[in-house]
């Protein structure tokens, strides 16, 4: 579970970044819109509408994605609150080839 801290969650918060789009990133597990913020903690949001499957596929997902984010978090070059639409194949994947695949995805945007 992604600590409070470290979790976007008011709506308004996560309005502001998807429409900020500062920083936008893809891999094949997942798209996500970042933004730089004056908070010293990065935050995550994950998106994933109902036709991905039942709750606990969805809360499963988001669980991972989450897991990969705290493993990373150290390495984040500024503080910045992501919103991310994950994929199906999350779910699916090994967990370490979603660390390497989001890792990718951030060094590419420059945020590692």
């Amino acid at each position: 579970m992604l600590p409070k801290k470290f979790s976007l969650s008011k709506k308004s918060d996560i309005e502001a970044v998807k429409s900020e789009r500062r920083i936008t990133g893809e891999s094949p597990l997942l798209y996500f819109v970042a933004k730089k913020t004056q908070n010293e903690k990065s935050r995550l949001a994950a998106v994933l509408p109902k036709r991905l499957g039942k709750a606990v596929f969805r809360n499963k997902i988001k669980r991972r994605l989450a897991s990969a984010f705290m493993r990373l978090i150290g390495e984040f070059v500024f503080p910045v609150d992501i919103v991310a639409y994950p994929r199906t194949d999350v779910a699916l994947v090994p967990f370490e080839v979603l660390v390497e695949r989001l890792k990718q995805a951030l060094v590419k945007q420059g945020i590692l």
